[in-house]
């Protein structure tokens, strides 16, 4: 089943000093919790005395995988793990939400 959250979109503008162009930002968020994928659709516009002058908008895709699910994949790139940090840059708990992986390639020493 695919959750979805956040569908909505969220604007931020602010004005270019150079030529006095407003600059906004629009940005919608898609989980597919399943699939454990974040689809971020993000507008870029430019308007120059109220009319839109520049539209570019793309895709974000991010994924996201638990903690073993990593380790697998940099075991499988021939990876060792040195040690898992968490957001305050300390050793992360098993069950933390979020992580940072130290990893190098093991030497080829005899």
């Amino acid at each position: 089943m695919t959750t979805s959250q956040g569908d909505q979109w969220r604007a931020r503008e602010s004005v270019r000093p150079s030529d006095g162009a407003t600059l906004r930002v629009h940005e919608k968020l898609h989980y597919d919790s399943r699939r454990q994928l974040r689809v971020a659709t993000l507008r870029y516009e430019v308007s120059k005395d109220g009319v839109i002058v520049q539209t570019v908008e793309r895709p974000w895709l991010l994924r996201w995988y638990s903690r073993e699910e990593f380790r697998t994949l940099l075991q499988g790139a021939g990876l060792e793990t040195k040690i898992v940090l968490g957001e305050n840059g300390e050793p992360a708990a098993e069950e933390a939400p979020t992580f940072v992986f130290i990893a190098l390639r093991p030497s080829d020493s005899v």
